[in-house]
């Protein structure tokens, strides 16, 4: 459900502090809504946890990348795993960061330049990759980064709008909430580098050219993965592609592929050559989160899914097929954040169902148009309701999650309304859905929901913003937030049974392959 934004696809490495996956659990309880099911602590992105500082860590030298062979998986998982959200490991609304052309760079020193060098080679042998192609590299100011940042949102204010829209009309923002602030607050203070396909570029956020700290060493590999993943797997191209611009959903499952899979080689790179001061050094960020803090729950927790869920699935493939395994991956990857949440159905090949939602314009009258068109998924719809209701809930609401899309529209006088239609695996699925999104609406809105006479099982709650309208069909639910009644007899008359759309599925969407990965059994 995130708008793509730009052309290019720029893979960013985001620094937050320890200890941040288990803070923005989100929800009324969320203290008591995490379990050890955890997930994988991403190097750059969480910080160092004292697990991650454990006397298993290699103690050699930070210069000598040769040093230690890989550490013992069940070692790092030990290690780095950390509590995460009961919904047991995600764009939801993140929009990619497309830098400008880069101008002529500034030299990096010899000395630098050598010990990248020395670096690149020992990433790619760990990985497993070869590397057959240079990669251009640049150390930037956070002066040009903010400026970058700021030219490249500031041409999606239109992108922007409509995602405040939609965040509005879900009650996850207030409607005078500026947005496109937000997103350069938090991207200015989380991003530490980021890598530019189109460009074959990686860029580190740091003023030094002379020298490598700890905290840039581990930026550098985590991007020079991402330089590999595009030579060899084209990631770049994928980001780019209509199954990725169209569906938000699978644009946050393919980003925890390969972002986790970065989390990964870097987390065992950083164990075999680091000491334990120099991870520590590495961890100490001693940056400005108020930004991240100040976001809404959802836009939290999209920002680590990548790293945190993306690098448990990798890190289960590693330990049972090692990189051969997580190669395969990227010849069959996961189309959906269900698949990165339960690895089992990613295995079994369990496809999203393809929702047919109608178009509304014609049946809305004259100064509608559609805004967006786009799918939630189970991730996002979890971490949706579990702002609100406790995780445990949330997540066995969203776990029968089969497949939806939803449409914004924009109407007269400034009106909006939004459509969303969910398949469910079972109508079992789809009762304890709609009774986990009344709790949350009674939770949000203080109001109470009315049977609706006339139509079996349909709900509406009627709040000073809107009206919104609830119906299970079988195991198809369909929700609609109008800004009247008028609006919303319109659409419910398109939606309800004889219209045409009743049934609201089509096929399944196709598989990229069903072969299981190098090493398994069939399931």
């Amino acid at each position: 459900m995130a708008p793509n934004l730009g052309n290019a696809a720029v893979v960013v490495s985001v620094a937050l502090l320890a200890g941040i996956s288990a803070v923005c659990g989100g929800g009324e309880d969320a203290d008591s809504g995490l379990t050890a099911s955890g997930a994988l602590t991403p190097t750059i992105v969480s910080g160092a946890t004292e697990a991650a500082r454990s006397p298993t860590s290699t103690e050699t030298s930070v210069l000598d990348p040769w040093d230690d062979p890989t550490p013992d998986v069940e070692e790092i998982e030990q290690a780095t795993l950390e509590p995460t959200p009961t919904f047991d490991p995600g764009d939801v609304i993140l929009p990619t960061v497309v830098p400008p052309p880069v101008e002529v760079p500034d030299p990096l020193d010899t000395d630098l330049e050598m010990r990248l060098d020395e670096i690149e080679p020992a990433v790619a042998a760990l990985r497993e990759l070869y590397a057959f192609d240079d990669t251009n590299r640049r150390f930037i100011t956070q002066a040009e980064l903010e400026e970058r940042l700021a030219g490249d949102l500031e041409e999606q204010r239109e992108e922007f709008d409509e995602l405040g829209r939609l965040y509005a009309i879900l009650g996850i923002t207030e409607p005078e909430m500026d947005l496109h602030d937000l997103f350069l607050d938090l991207y200015s203070s989380s991003v530490l580098g980021f890598f530019d396909p189109e460009l074959n570029e990686l860029f580190v956020v740091d003023a030094t050219t002379t020298e490598l700290s700890p905290q840039d060493h581990l930026t550098y590999i985590h991007e020079f993965v991402h330089a590999l993943q595009q030579q060899h797997f084209d990631i770049g191209s994928v980001l780019d592609s209509d199954e990725i611009q169209n569906n938000s959903d699978r644009a946050t499952a393919y980003r925890a592929l390969f972002e986790g899979d970065a989390t990964l080689l870097e987390t065992i790179y950083m164990f075999q050559n680091m000491t334990q001061q120099e991870q520590a050094d590495a961890q100490d960020l001693g940056i400005d989160l108020s930004a991240f803090f100040a976001a809404p729950h959802m836009v939290q927790r999209t920002f680590l899914f990548p790293y945190l869920e993306g690098a448990q699935f990798v890190l289960q493939v590693f330990a049972e097929t090692g990189w051969k395994g997580v190669n395969a991956l990227y010849e069959r990857v996961p189309v959906s954040t269900e698949q990165v949440m339960h690895p089992a159905k990613y295995q079994l090949a369990e496809q999203p169902i393809d929702v047919d939602l109608p178009v509304l314009e014609e049946a809305l009258g004259e100064g509608w148009s559609e805004l967006q068109r786009d799918t939630f998924g189970e991730f996002s719809l979890a971490v949706y309701l579990e702002d609100r209701i406790p995780q445990d809930q949330a997540a066995t609401a969203g776990a029968g999650w089969g497949g939806d899309r939803y449409a914004l529209y924009a109407g007269p006088g400034d009106l909006d309304l939004l459509v969303h239609r969910l398949a469910w695996d079972t109508v079992g699925d789809a009762e304890e859905f709609l009774a986990a999104f009344a709790t949350f609406t009674e939770a949000w809105l203080q109001a109470e929901w009315d049977l609706l006479d006339g139509e079996e099982g349909a709900i509406r709650m009627v709040s000073p913003q809107r009206v919104i309208y609830a119906v299970n069909r079988g195991a198809i639910t369909d929700l609609v937030f109008a800004p009247d009644h008028s609006v919303l007899s319109q659409v419910t008359d398109r939606l309800s049974p004889g219209s045409g759309s009743e049934a609201g599925l089509s096929e399944p969407v196709p598989e990229t392959s069903t072969e299981p990965l190098e090493g398994e059994e069939e399931p």
